[in-house]
């Protein structure tokens, strides 16, 4: 049985105010490589280029006319990685694991370039504020988790992430949280003991309990091992998109889950105004929050 290996460049752009009214490509990359920390495909169409200085990456992209890329993320503060290399592991054997997944964070960057949308005739100008993720997943989506939360939270002072994963029943729904919080030119605290609550839960049409409101708490040690918690919560009023994972996935790997009894994936996309409170550092503020909430098994 031979190896299928694919790859593809997705984007999504929308304004902050409208997150329903985006434009969304998906393009099959051919003669991809991975040398080092870069990524270059279809003779240079698509490059993610990582500098000497270890500092900064370029992504750049022409591959899709309807989504041009050329974007410069540059870092504000450390980047983070939680364990020994950023790596969850699957198995009984240490050693030998069957399944990993790795997260290594840049969660406050400054970020500059164009993005150019032929369908709207705009070409957008951008000079502001983001997060960059190198995210690998070696393993099924459905074996590597049951849920998913993740949070990016951006203001002129403050950034913070969140990134969560429930485990399937096999792995007796453990939870995984991870939590950043920064400032302008550090990082304030890494955090593992964190959650994120639900309220005012409502089953919608595809028949998955979604919040109308919704809290973060994140809970650790500064770098001088001083407590902070810190807290985003905010009202889930603007909903960009439900994504149908069986829609959008390759059909290889929609083949792999979708003979999966009570694997109804979905993706809900939100963009609101949240506020964050860290009352050791005296913050109470607002600022945009970015944040997903994915279930994919029952």
């Amino acid at each position: 049985m031979g190896l299928n290996t694919t790859g593809q460049f997705t984007f999504k752009c929308f304004h902050k105010d409208t997150p329903n009214d985006f434009v969304w490509t998906s393009t099959k990359l051919e003669d991809f490589d991975i040398n080092g920390s870069d990524f270059t495909a279809n003779e240079g169409g698509v490059q993610i280029l990582y500098n000497s200085e270890k500092q900064q990456y370029t992504v750049r992209s022409n591959v899709n006319e309807e989504s041009v890329v050329d974007l410069v993320f540059q870092k504000t503060v450390e980047g983070v990685k939680f364990g020994k290399d950023g790596t969850t592991l699957y198995g009984e054997d240490v050693e030998n694991p069957w399944g990993s997944m790795r997260h290594i964070f840049w969660p406050r960057c400054s970020i500059t370039g164009t993005i150019d949308l032929k369908s709207k005739e705009q070409k957008i100008e951008i000079d502001g504020l983001g997060m960059y993720v190198f995210a690998l997943q070696g393993m099924k989506p459905h074996h590597a988790a049951a849920s998913w939360n993740f949070l990016n939270y951006i203001s002129p002072s403050h950034s913070v992430v969140m990134m969560e994963f429930t485990t399937p029943q096999s792995y007796g729904r453990t939870r995984v949280n991870v939590g950043i919080v920064t400032d302008t030119t550090k990082v304030l605290a890494g955090t593992i003991d964190n959650s994120v609550v639900f309220n005012d839960r409502e089953i919608d049409e595809v028949g998955w309990s979604i919040p109308k409101n919704i809290e973060f708490d994140l809970d650790g040690f500064d770098q001088d091992d001083k407590p902070i918690k810190a807290i985003v919560k905010g009202s889930l009023t603007n909903l960009g998109e439900r994504v149908d994972i069986m829609h959008e996935i390759p059909t290889f790997v929609k083949n792999l889950v979708s003979g999966i009894a009570g694997t109804r994936p979905y993706i809900y996309q939100f963009c609101n105004k949240m506020e964050l409170d860290i009352e050791a550092l005296g913050v109470s503020e607002s600022g945009l929050a970015y944040n997903e909430i994915t279930f994919i098994s029952d």
